[in-house]
């Protein structure tokens, strides 16, 4: 890797040892490797991967993992711009795994048994994880619901806008 960076093929700045971070070519996607996290950022698009306590910001929106490590996407359902969208969808995912999955150790590394397909004696396992979202501008006219698995709405989520800013809280797991 250290010679990648120092060969000068790769515009200053894209591979960073010192601090282990690393980003495209177009600028779009960044990988911090000391931190163990991860941003894709586009026009109609942002993900992001981090652990409990992180916080990433993108163009469009800013996360902050509260209770467990997750990856959250929020993608315009319309293909316009996310800052022009009239439709968002937001993910927010954490561990998930079918009933009865067994793994060799207990990092998860070496699956053992794929567990029982999911039905009413077998749901899927989730960690329940909590995150804050920000949005750099006013959702004014929008409304936030949580979503089933089937893409139902189950209830509203409230939004807080401040000082320009949307903020909400999602739950992955409801009690």
């Amino acid at each position: 890797m250290k010679s990648i960076a120092e060969s000068g093929r790769l515009d200053k700045g894209k591979i960073d040892l010192e601090n282990k971070t690393f980003r495209s070519s177009t600028g779009e996607l960044f990988m911090d490797v000391g931190k163990l996290n991860w941003k894709a950022i586009t026009p109609k698009t942002e993900a992001y991967a981090l652990l409990d306590g992180q916080s990433l910001r993108g163009d469009f929106a800013s996360v902050k993992s509260l209770t467990a490590q997750a990856s959250v996407l929020i993608s315009a359902y319309d293909n316009k711009p996310l800052r022009d969208s009239n439709r968002i969808l937001i993910l927010h995912l954490t561990d998930v795994m079918n009933s009865r999955q067994k793994f060799a150790t207990p990092e998860k590394d070496v699956l053992l048994e794929r567990g029982e397909r999911l039905s009413a004696e077998n749901p899927l396992l989730v960690r329940a994880g909590k995150i804050r979202i920000t949005v750099d501008s006013p959702l004014d006219g929008f409304k936030l619901y949580a979503v089933d698995l089937d893409g139902s709405r189950v209830f509203e989520v409230p939004m807080k806008i401040e000082n320009g800013k949307s903020r909400f809280t999602l739950r992955n797991v409801t009690p």
